[in-house]
């Protein structure tokens, strides 16, 4: 509940605010490596689509966005880095078979023709 409640905070702070053009926002961080967090089983990165932990420099990054003038026009948001974890949805338990799409074969070869072979 303390995330809720953080993220409730934000929006009511941005509403009271935002006239005043001061913005609040909430950086959400997932599994992020960290000097302290080094007993977290490297197994558990199957779990993350992006196919690694996270570093205190991509939750960062998401602070120096916010404080730039390019995020000027958000408030009372929550950015989630997390590597895509979030978005697999709370019932996924199964870790992730591949991160990348499968590479193709070409097509080319007996069946196909060039471009110049084609029959018009």
């Amino acid at each position: 509940m303390a995330k809720a409640g953080l993220l409730s905070l934000a929006r009511t702070v941005a509403a009271e605010y935002a006239a005043d053009r001061i913005r609040m926002n909430v950086v959400a961080g997932g599994a992020i490596s960290t000097g302290v967090a080094n007993t977290v089983p490297e197994q558990w990165v199957d779990g993350i689509p992006v196919g690694r932990y996270g570093t205190s420099d991509d939750v960062a990054d998401a602070a120096i966005y916010l404080l730039s003038d390019v995020s000027a026009y958000v408030t009372g948001q929550q950015i989630v880095v997390d590597g895509g974890v979030s978005v697999r949805g709370p019932f996924a338990q199964t870790p992730l078979v591949s991160r990348r799409p499968p590479v193709l074969e070409s097509r080319r070869g007996a069946h196909s023709r060039s471009p110049s072979s084609r029959s018009e």
